[in-house]
């Protein structure tokens, strides 16, 4: 009991002082910050990806225009319950980017190979997402092999090989690590799961976020 009540005071601080870094964000690149949404009942769009449940709860909600795209942030909470019982909480803080240019894109999701603990546990609802074949991979930059996993639709592996070249793959994975990354249909995700957030985490993966837009902007606009 005492476990779980620090626990839980340790993501209250945490939460208030993530707030406080996405505010501050905010208010430097003037977006609008709504605080906590329901997404059950808000009239705000939600920021969907993998993450996204039934029961998923989201604070700091931020919203607006940035080099010409609408972008969005969330601090985005979910406990789920342990194979062996009891339950544990993950946290995200999402940056989404919305492509006005594309109509529909293949899915992706790029896994870092140190934060799997954070998002396996969420493919138990996507059966159909699973790893790129592994001598796809081969194709790849090594060290985008080493730091990612794509997962990949089945209906998607063909159009996703063929912008995954080697020179986007280093792209990827020196603009990216140690974040995770998702993209699907006009949507870019990233998905930072420092505890202790700071402005410079948030800003360095707006930047890589456009250049990820930019660059799928081109190609399936």
């Amino acid at each position: 009991m005492a476990k779980e009540r620090r626990t839980h005071v340790r993501h209250i601080i945490d939460t208030r002082q993530r707030g406080r870094v996405l505010k501050h964000v905010a208010d430097e690149l003037g977006l609008v910050s709504f605080g906590a949404v329901d997404h059950h009942s808000d009239e705000h769009d939600v920021i969907r990806g993998l993450t996204v449940s039934t029961t998923h709860k989201d604070r700091h909600y931020i919203v607006g225009n940035h080099q010409g795209y609408d972008i969005a942030l969330v601090d985005r909470s979910d406990r789920f319950k342990r194979p062996r019982g009891g339950s544990e909480r993950h946290n995200w803080v999402i940056l989404q980017v919305a492509l006005p240019n594309v109509t529909e894109m293949p899915r992706l999701f790029l896994m870092p190979s140190t934060k799997d603990d954070r998002f396996l546990h969420l493919f138990a609802g996507e059966r159909h997402l699973s790893p790129l074949d592994s001598y796809v991979l081969t194709d790849f930059k090594e060290e985008f092999t080493r730091r990612y996993t794509p997962y990949v639709t089945p209906r998607s592996s063909h159009s996703v090989q063929d912008i995954l070249d080697t020179h986007f793959t280093g792209g990827l994975a020196a603009h990216f690590w140690p974040h995770a990354v998702e993209w699907h249909r006009q949507h870019v995700y990233v998905y930072i799961t420092e505890h202790r957030l700071d402005e410079a985490v948030v800003l360095g993966a707006l930047s890589s976020a456009l250049w990820l837009a930019d660059a799928l902007d081109q190609r399936y606009a």
